[in-house]
């Protein structure tokens, strides 16, 4: 007797959203319904497939009834969930954010911009699920193509020559990842007559073959991942881009393609087809130049979007830094660091985005938005916009790392692994790194304190009303609220660290080592 399928949950996940899309698309005019229906309907999707998925378990939804060596199949574990989550965390703000972005001034219409944004964000939503539930390789790279595209698209909606300049070279790498990765799903399947991913715990000594399109596999995901050195098309795309959609790109997109190269290394070495502890160590390698390299950038930036931008390139660096940490004794620490971490940078990062969008919609005339947000245009703006200028702390102190905060916690347990593991040089590229990000996230937050000239002429003092500038408009709440409750959360995570672990029914066992207890 077939035994009967779980609920559709994990497909509907990926159904409801592309088909919101879809809709947007034929129909403009109701967008708007359908980005609400979908941002209600996820998370009340994600509720009962958390509920199914016990600890240290996994939940597979095989299509059609096929067997998962022929079939497509959709799979849900504690890790997938995680970033299921986070993304709905995102998606939702800033969906509600962009809501209010996109609208015209003088009357409320909706800007050439706005119109085209609803279906490319709930494409690009789709594809997110999809690529965190797929179970093999082809369906992968199908949401990695839908993913990118959207992206590319998004990131298009910026105003100007540099903008389309910085989609064109964005779309240029995309495509050449998505082939690397495409010539590898080739070979794997020539090679093993199955894409399946739990084909990696199953494979032997691999043939150069396969070895090829390991590498080739990775290549792609890594430029997709924009790792140094080949970052060099995020900075211009994010820092062109409107700030709903930076948000995006910073908070998710690039965190997909880290997620499918732990998933296929992950499984590799669990299986025992080959040693992956040179090719960590070499990511390790490159997480360290990212993280120096993209810190030193910022703290050159006069503009506030390319500060955040390189910050990005910087922080990814400490993601990578966790291959390394997994060969160590403590790999259940290092995985508990690169979600906390993971989650905390892409709240922070997303709610720096839509900041920076805040304070271009304030202080910027409409019809004039194309001139770059300088850290400089900051000054005072603890006085114009308290929320805003708290948003922006609060954002700063989980990037850097600085308790009571997610991105503490996150390095707290990165720091656990590598000194546990005595991979000094590991814990030099942490705390290095904190200390540089404490360097440039400081110039925009003391610039929020300071006071502006006009105001050192007027004789404004902090307890006296705010001075509005001519051409600055009204910040309303949903502008301001959207950053700030993802801020909020990014400190959360650091106050109940074990609140989300605990409910979404803890780790799968990934790691080649049994993991171990949290320190």
């Amino acid at each position: 007797m077939t035994p009967p399928l779980p609920p559709p949950w994990p497909i509907l996940l990926i159904v409801l959203p592309l088909a919101a899309a879809l809709l947007a698309f034929a129909l403009p005019r109701l967008a708007g319904w359908a980005a609400l229906l979908t941002m209600a309907a996820v998370p009340a999707l994600l509720l009962p497939l958390t509920a199914l998925v016990s600890p240290g378990s996994s939940l597979l939804y095989p299509l059609g009834g096929w067997p998962p060596a022929l079939g497509i199949g959709l799979l849900a574990d504690g890790l997938s969930l995680w970033l299921l989550w986070l993304g709905a965390a995102v998606n939702i703000a800033v969906g509600f954010y962009a809501r209010r972005y996109f609208l015209s001034a003088p009357g409320g219409a909706t800007t050439a911009s706005g119109r085209y944004f609803p279906p490319l964000w709930l494409m690009l939503w789709a594809a997110f699920n999809g690529l965190l539930l797929s179970a093999d390789l082809f369906n992968i790279y199908v949401g990695l193509e839908l993913l990118g595209l959207a992206a590319v698209c998004l990131a298009a909606l910026g105003d100007g020559r540099e903008a389309r300049r910085a989609a064109l070279r964005y779309l240029l790498l995309n495509l050449f990842g998505s082939l690397s990765f495409l010539l590898a799903v080739v070979l794997i399947y020539r090679q093993t007559g199955s894409l399946n991913l739990a084909l990696f715990r199953e494979l032997t000594a691999p043939d150069p073959l396969i070895t090829l399109a390991l590498a080739l596999l990775s290549l792609g995901l890594i430029i997709k991942s924009a790792l140094f050195p080949l970052h060099f098309w995020l900075p211009p795309a994010h820092a062109q881009a409107p700030a709903p959609v930076s948000a995006l790109l910073s908070a998710l997109v690039v965190k997909a393609s880290l997620y499918l190269l732990l998933r296929v290394w992950l499984a590799l070495a669990e299986g025992g087809a080959l040693d992956p502890t040179p090719l960590f160590q070499l990511f390790g390698i490159l997480g360290a130049g990212a993280i120096f390299w993209g810190s030193l950038q910022a703290l050159r930036c006069a503009g506030f979007k390319e500060l955040i931008a390189y910050s990005t390139v910087a922080q990814m660096g400490y993601l990578f830094l966790v291959f390394p940490l997994l060969t160590g004794p403590e790999p259940a620490s290092a995985l508990y660091g690169l979600l906390f971490f993971l989650a905390a940078h892409a709240l922070a990062k997303a709610a720096l985005f839509l900041v920076a969008g805040t304070i271009a919609k304030q202080r910027q005339p409409a019809g004039k938005a194309n001139r770059p947000l300088l850290i400089s245009d900051l000054t005072g703006l603890s006085r114009t916009l308290p929320l805003t200028s708290l948003t922006l702390a609060l954002a700063a102190v989980s990037l850097m790392g600085l308790p009571p905060s997610g991105g503490f916690v996150g390095k707290w347990y990165l720091l656990h692994a590598a000194l546990t593991g005595r991979q000094w040089w590991w814990t030099a590229a942490i705390i290095g790194g904190g200390l540089l990000s404490l360097a440039y996230l400081l110039r925009p937050v003391a610039r929020t304190f300071t006071r502006s000239e006009s105001d050192r002429k007027r004789g404004g003092g902090p307890g006296q009303p705010a001075v509005s500038d001519a051409g600055k408009r009204q910040v309303v709440w949903s502008l301001e609220g959207p950053a700030l409750l993802l801020a909020l959360i990014a400190i959360l995570l650091g106050i109940f660290p074990w609140l989300p672990l605990e409910w979404l029914g803890g780790l799968p066992n990934l790691s080649p080592i049994q993991p171990g207890r949290m320190p």
